[in-house]
């Protein structure tokens, strides 16, 4: 009897010590797949699968679990037994500009490897832009802009020159991961985010031979869990006179007389 209570007391601690944690990890849209979950000091970590769900074992009283996500604040939980801890991760727009959407995810400016150019809000042409390719215009290196002219029709535009005499030179356009025919026309400018233009053959490798004349990746804005804000964009025009011309008549009959 005695050495049974002394197993008890001896396995019951450890029992107490090493406890797990599950729970779902989400934004403002909803779950977030891929979040690394670890505990502070450790090595010991697991990430959220695709619907948001996680399961972190080992955990003992006073341990502080790390939540990160690429633009997304890092999130702290001290843990004290509890069994499910939820959490919702917060955008961090600081960091947001320093990550580059490229074809094959999302990574920081400093671990890029190939010719790509971001253009955020911050950067877009001010005034009253109507059109994508206004926002665009002159922005970025190697990246032509040319506006038709004509009402309805989209911009021309070319990365980094010509690639093809007769075939079509027109960069491949990504509207949150769907490629879209129809050129930056049938995008709203107004719901644009960020552009992420891919230049060289590394960088739109992914997308084989459509990405053969580059590739514009356009980000659109979602929703944020913060305090509401409200945006307005108002634009008033008016013409003047820049000289007014005085004109005299003359009599007609004061002329005959004169000419007479």
């Amino acid at each position: 009897m005695i050495k049974k209570l002394l197993l008890l007391l001896v396995f019951l601690p450890c029992s107490m010590m090493a406890q797990t944690m599950s729970g779902v990890v989400s934004d403002a849209m909803g779950p977030l797949p891929g979040v690394n979950i670890v505990v502070q000091g450790t090595s010991n970590g697991t990430a959220t699968d695709f619907d948001g769900n996680y399961s972190l074992s080992n955990l003992k009283n006073g341990d502080v679990v790390v939540f990160s996500f690429m633009g997304f604040k890092d999130f702290k939980v001290t843990y004290a037994g509890q069994a499910k801890q939820n959490v919702t991760m917060a955008e961090d727009a600081q960091a947001l500009d320093e990550v580059v959407v490229v074809g094959y995810g999302s990574v920081k400016k400093e671990d890029l490897t190939g010719s790509v150019s971001l253009v955020t809000a911050k950067d877009f042409n001010k005034g009253a832009i109507n059109t994508v390719d206004g926002l665009l215009n002159g922005r970025t290196p190697g990246v032509n802009v040319t506006s038709s002219g004509t009402p309805g029709n989209g911009a021309t535009i070319r990365i980094r020159g010509q690639s093809s005499l007769l075939g079509n030179n027109d960069p491949l356009i990504v509207v949150d991961g769907l490629p879209i025919t129809g050129g930056l026309s049938s995008v709203n400018p107004n719901d644009i985010a960020s552009f992420s233009i891919l230049k060289d053959a590394s960088a739109t490798a992914i997308y084989g031979n459509r990405g053969a004349n580059g590739v514009i990746l356009i980000t659109t804005k979602k929703g944020s869990s913060e305090s509401l804000k409200v945006s307005v964009n108002m634009f008033t025009t008016y013409n003047t006179l820049a000289r007014i011309m005085y004109m005299i008549q003359m009599n007609e009959d004061h002329d005959s007389v004169r000419s007479s």
